[in-house]
Parts: C-alpha cells; structure tokens; sequence
C-alpha cells in the first residue's frame, strides 16, 4: 500500500504508437509509425549519440521488403559532471515514414523497441498487429501527412 507522501510513479502513458495507413496496392504497403510522445520526455534516434538507446523496427511475419525513413532527429545536451554528452532525440509528434511489400495480406506484426528518457530511461517495447489489410486503399490526407515527413 502506498503513503499519500509516497514518491511512486506511473510511467505507463508516456508514448503512444500508432499505425497509420496511407495506401494498399496490392501487397505493397505505404504507411507511417505515429510515435506521441508526452511533453518533456524524448525517444532516441537508430544512432542515439552518447547517451541512450536507439529505436528499432523489427518485422515479425510475412514481410518480403521493408524501407523505413528515418526524420531528422534534434540534439540534445545532457550535462553529467562538468563533461557534454550529445544525444539525437524526438519529441513530441513524429512519424516514421514505412513502404512494405507483403507476401500475403493475412497478419503483419511489427515490434518497436526504444526507450523514454526525462530524468530517467525507461525501455520499452510495442507490437503492432495488421490484420487483413485492404486490397485496394488510398487516404489522400494521410499519404500528404507521411510524404510531409519522409522530408524531414
């Protein structure tokens, strides 16, 4: 049981992933991983810099091809006993553009892995599940969103 001065804290709400499609031709797959990411709190870049963890991507099933863009990530300065350390973040909203290629349009799992850093790195991990992808889709609002990104 916890004291009303206890100092425990609930870091579960602090990122939310989210699969967006932007169109299905066939089995080739254009989309985006919408990470939201709570005020004051960061994600590492695939080369995070000095400090922290990077983010991976891992395909689970019944991918043939796979091409993921990375945004440009910010810099950040973390200063830990008179010495610099540079990381590459993001925060806030980001998307990672994604263009995939499936070997059917049954069940696609993608695993996310990356940690959360504030004050503290806390590692997390997601599964996101497709299941039967449409075999003909086109959001014309969400493809401009995902283009927007692969230029950053």
């Amino acid at each position: 049981m916890l004291h009303e001065n206890s100092y425990a804290q609930d870091y579960g709400n602090l990122v939310n992933v989210n699969f967006i499609l932007g169109s299905v031709k066939k089995s080739n797959i254009v989309a985006g991983i919408k990470f939201t990411i709570k005020k004051g709190w960061h994600i590492y870049y695939k080369d995070p810099g000095d400090i922290g963890l990077p983010t991976t991507f891992t395909w689970t099933n019944n991918i043939k091809t796979f091409n993921l863009h990375w945004p440009n990530p910010s810099q950040h300065i973390d200063k830990i006993n008179n010495q610099n350390f540079y990381s590459n973040i993001y925060t806030g909203t980001i998307i990672f553009p994604i263009s995939f290629t499936t070997q059917d349009n049954q069940i696609i799992e993608l695993k996310i892995s990356y940690a959360v850093c504030k004050s503290i790195c806390i590692p997390k991990s997601h599964t996101l599940t497709l299941n039967k992808l449409p075999k003909d889709f086109s959001d014309q609002k969400t493809l401009n969103l995902i283009n927007k990104w692969k230029n950053q």
